[in-house]
Order: structure tokens, then C-alpha cells, then sequence
């Protein structure tokens, strides 16, 4: 148990110091988010067009639409404009207080999974626990963040930032989880020459 706690508390530090490097001092995430044009306009518009918090997409599909309205949008869709959008009219909180708070709490139940996963695995090595590491972030990355840009038009570069940080990220911590966590039952002894791996 005190590993498990050990894991999730200094992962998910990790993370989260990584995340605050990462959005607030590299460029690379705000070389990849554009903004509006007569943003004024924009923002009357979404007001007026999207009263209630949520996802909006359009043009929106209607499953039980009939032909010819499957036709439209397939043409509204090729000629563009396409979103999918978060959209809150009434606004967010901007406190960086409460943000931070959210993300460290995600950072921390993710550590704790990967902790667990790692607990549990037959990784009898420091080298062997890496490579676990490096699998499951690299997969969880790509699960995350690759279907918004093939099913949802996501930009590429934008998908490929968030991979990327993702990948980074877990695995700065995957690199002290990987040398404090130990699996809780493994079939043989570490070997001895674990430290020259390492």
C-alpha cells in the first residue's frame, strides 16, 4: 500500500510539473490553436446559436434523417465550414487555482492506475518496467488523442502536440516510477545486475 500511495503522489507531481512546463513556457501547444477573425462577431453569434453549454458539431448528422438530408450535410461537410466545439456562452472561471486543482486530482488517479498496472505486471527489471511504462503511455496517448483528428477532423499538428506532451510527460515519470515501484509478486529475484541496466 505504501508503494501505491508513494507512486501516485510523486506521478502525478511529476506530471503535473511537466503539464506547467509544457502549456506555459514551451510554444509548441499555441503554435498549433488559432483564433478567430472579428472575434466580436463570433462571440454574439455563439450566443445567440448556442444557448446551453456543451458539445456542438456542425453540420450535426441526423441519424434518422432521410436521404436527401444525408445528401446536404455529406455536401455541407465536404465544402466546409466543419466544427466540433466546447462551447460555454455564460463562460468559465478563469482562476488558474481551480484549473490547476483539477488537473492535479486527474494526474493523481491516472498515476494511481499506472502504479497499480505496474504493481502488477511480471517486470522483474528496472529496464522491464520502463518498457511496461512505455507501452501503456505511448497506448493511452494514441487512445486518447487520435481519434479527435481521425474521426472529428482534429488538426494534425494539434494532435501530434498533444501525443507528444502525453508521451513526455508519463514518461519523465514512468523513469522514477519504474526505479521505486516494484511489481508485489515476481517469479524470481531481481538480478543483480538490475543497477548496471539502469
Amino acid at each position: 500500500m505504501k508503494s501505491l500511495i508513494l507512486g501516485t503522489i510523486v506521478g502525478g507531481v511529476i506530471v503535473f510539473i511537466w503539464s506547467f512546463i509544457s502549456w506555459s513556457i514551451l510554444p509548441w501547444h499555441m503554435n498549433t490553436i488559432r483564433d478567430f477573425e472579428n472575434r466580436e462577431k463570433v462571440r454574439t453569434m455563439i450566443r445567440q446559436s448556442a444557448p446551453e453549454a456543451g458539445i456542438y458539431v456542425m453540420p450535426l448528422r441526423d441519424p434518422d434523417g432521410s436521404e436527401e438530408h444525408m445528401k446536404v450535410n455529406n455536401e455541407r461537410m465536404t465544402t466546409g465550414p466543419f466544427v466540433f466545439a466546447a462551447i460555454n456562452p455564460n463562460g468559465v472561471d478563469p482562476s488558474m487555482g481551480k484549473r490547476m486543482g483539477k488537473s492535479i486530482v486527474n494526474y493523481v488517479l491516472a498515476a494511481l492506475c499506472l502504479t497499480w498496472l505496474l504493481q502488477h505486471s511480471a517486470s522483474n527489471t528496472y529496464v522491464m518496467r520502463l518498457r511496461f511504462i512505455t507501452i501503456a503511455v505511448i497506448a493511452g496517448a494514441l487512445i486518447c488523442h487520435v481519434p479527435y483528428w481521425s474521426c472529428w477532423g482534429f488538426p494534425l499538428d494539434y494532435t501530434m502536440v498533444m501525443v507528444g506532451d502525453t508521451v513526455v510527460g508519463w514518461m519523465i515519470a514512468g523513469l522514477v516510477l519504474s526505479r521505486i515501484i516494484k511489481p508485489l509478486k515476481s517469479g524470481a529475484p531481481e538480478p543483480k545486475a538490475e543497477a548496471a541496466e539502469a
